[in-house]
């Protein structure tokens, strides 16, 4: 089950822009997105996508968004995601794969996305 946690200043006739931020950093482009999208509000609502995993740890980023007052979606997880990067072996492709595969199973939508590459 996602969490929500909504944002006290939607306005009513803003547009909603879905952002999928998920990331536990707060460097200079994180800073800008957040900074962003704070300026454009009345007129542009964001509406975060943010790892529940993260959002546990309370990292600056999630300091920061909680103080701008967005609204956010916690994706559900018990388990921190692997980096994507080069396999580390033949084991590993294989486990890559499997793990991708199975992720395409559960969500039709991530499998729709993979076939157009």
């Amino acid at each position: 089950m996602l969490k929500t946690t909504t944002s006290d200043k939607q306005a009513h006739n803003s547009v909603r822009v879905l952002v999928v931020f998920i990331t536990p950093f707060l460097y200079g482009m994180e800073r800008a997105v957040i900074g962003t999208f704070d300026v454009l509000r009345p007129d542009i609502d964001p509406h975060f996508v943010q790892s529940n995993r993260i959002f546990e740890r309370e990292p600056p980023v999630i300091q920061e968004m909680l103080r701008r007052c967005f609204s956010m979606t916690l994706l559900p997880g018990k388990e921190d995601w692997e980096p994507l990067g080069r396999p580390r072996s033949l084991r590993h492709h294989l486990e890559m794969k499997l793990r991708q595969q199975r992720t395409e199973l559960h969500n039709p939508a991530v499998a729709s996305v993979t076939e157009r590459r």
